[in-house]
């Protein structure tokens, strides 16, 4: 399943122009760009917008991984990453199907910020609390 991630998480980042050795905030603002442009049009997914979805949401959990050792994980619905000590988690592709739509409100520099401040639910070491 590792390689997997690796090959969809180094799809993700050659949609938005962004190669692995970028630095983690290059990474988050080149994300951010695009899923606007989706949201307003002036880019597309291509054919087949699930797996860029998922493309997209592997480039940036591996911003996660990169900036606050955040680690891949299985959640009760999907693959996901959780934090270091498995107090919060995300499921990737659900994200970035809101995230996408159109006035939804949430951006990946919110999520990514809201994280790096540690401005997170209350949540027990393992609990697993899901961030949408």
């Amino acid at each position: 399943m590792r390689a997997d991630i690796d090959e969809m998480t180094e799809r993700g980042l050659a949609r938005i122009g962004a190669v692995a050795a970028d630095a983690v905030s290059d990474v988050i603002d080149k994300l951010h760009r695009h899923v606007d442009q989706v949201r307003d049009g002036t880019a597309k997914l291509g054919r087949n917008a699930h797996v860029a979805r998922l493309e997209l949401a592997c480039a940036f959990a591996e911003q996660l991984h990169r900036a606050f050792g955040w680690q891949w994980t299985r959640t009760p619905d999907a693959v996901g990453i959780a934090s270091p000590n498995g107090s919060h988690t995300i499921e990737l592709r659900p994200m970035f199907e809101r995230i996408a739509k159109p006035n939804s409100g949430y951006t990946i520099a919110l999520q990514f910020n809201m994280i790096a401040a540690a401005n997170l639910p209350n949540a027990k070491r393992r609990a697993f609390v899901a961030l949408s």
